[in-house]
């Protein structure tokens, strides 16, 4: 029998958030990593935080705040986790559905221990295609350009019938049919490797996570997922 992977949950949130949106995943989603770490410049009882040390805390230095939080998570829990997700404090996650992708997967191939070990490695030695010489910056847009110098290979996260898994948005803007969400951002054309669409054609049945999801939204999804019955139904 196949062992399950060991996930390690890196979430960020901020001292403002640690009461509303960091709880709601902490009674939620995130008790369904094997390890939950979170983010902040300062602790807070209940929660498993990683203290970062920016010079501001605010959404601009989200590159020096999360590369911190990252280090210090490899350096705590190498060894003891599979595979690494790293998360907002607003995003909600299908964690079955989480596994049973990354079980389709060695863990050699994407952003698993071996290729967090590798992209901390990067950090460390100041590898010229990964600039930790800035704490301001897109930590997303930077994360994507170290692991990818490091040799970690980008996968494709669609299912079978190329339906997407991961979403920018919440679930209410990507299901309505008449919502304009891929018109009104327009970043997303530019940084998106596909093209999405609206409606009930939008996700994959094994959807892993969305994203700008509030607190009162988890506790409603929880309760859709984990606990709503649908009687009469094979």
């Amino acid at each position: 029998m196949q062992q399950r992977p060991r996930l390690l949950c890196l979430v960020t949130t901020t001292p403002d958030y640690h009461d509303t949106k960091a709880i709601a995943v902490n009674e939620t989603w995130g008790k369904r990593c094997d390890t939950l770490l979170y983010v902040s410049s300062q602790t807070y009882d209940g929660l498993d935080v990683i203290k970062s040390n920016c010079s501001i805390e605010n959404h601009d230095y989200l590159w020096c705040k999360n590369r911190q939080g990252l280090v210090e998570a490899h350096r705590r829990y190498n060894g003891s986790y599979d595979w690494l997700f790293k998360a907002d404090d607003d995003t909600y996650v299908v964690i079955e559905n989480l596994l049973h992708l990354v079980s389709g997967h060695n863990p050699s191939e994407a952003i698993c221990a071996e290729a967090v070990n590798r992209l901390v490695t990067s950090f460390e030695t100041k590898r010229k295609y990964c600039d930790i010489s800035e704490e301001k910056g897109p930590d997303d847009v930077y994360f994507a350009a170290c692991l990818e110098g490091s040799g970690t290979v980008m996968g494709d996260d669609r299912d079978s019938l190329g339906e997407p898994r991961f979403f920018h948005f919440a679930p209410d803007a990507m299901l309505n049919p008449h919502d304009t969400v891929y018109h009104k951002k327009a970043w997303l054309k530019n940084y998106a490797t596909y093209n999405f669409s609206t409606g009930m054609q939008c996700c994959s049945s094994s959807t892993v996570s969305f994203h700008y999801v509030t607190p009162d939204y988890m506790y409603v999804l929880e309760f859709l997922l984990y606990k709503l019955k649908v009687q009469g139904i094979d």
